[in-house]
């Protein structure tokens, strides 16, 4: 019985498609990880946190409640009825039955943003992902 050689070109197919679908599932299984931990990714657009942050970094941010959060910390939020979100430092703080009203500063910026942020929850930064 003669053996007729596989082409190597069909091996290779089939291996690319197993080592996608591999990645396809690892994506999957974070992003749920990410979703029940509370973890987000946001892009900077602006210079407003340099040094801290840079305008075009990518930074990863966790779910915290507002009763967990200290002045100093840097967290993303956005102002009720905006879809924008805005990434400053903490530099006062008020409770407010059951939520807390933050005033929030970039580090590059000279003063605090203009009105108070009134959260029960944030995204506090984590780290600096590139």
């Amino acid at each position: 019985m003669t053996r007729v050689a596989r082409p190597k070109a069909g091996r290779a197919a089939r291996v690319a498609v197993i080592g996608i679908a591999a990645l396809v599932g690892v994506l999957i299984v974070a992003s749920l990880a990410a979703q029940l931990l509370g973890v987000r990714v946001y892009r900077i657009t602006s210079g407003s946190m340099e040094p801290t942050i840079v305008a075009g970094e990518t930074i990863l941010t966790r779910s915290t409640a507002a009763d967990d959060l200290v002045v100093g910390d840097i967290v993303t939020t956005q102002r009720r009825g905006s879809e924008r979100t805005v990434t400053h430092r903490i530099v006062r703080m008020e409770d407010a039955g059951g939520e807390r009203v933050l005033w929030l500063q970039g580090d590059a910026n000279p003063n605090p943003d203009p009105a108070p942020y009134t959260v029960s929850q944030v995204h506090r930064y984590v780290f600096t992902l590139f």
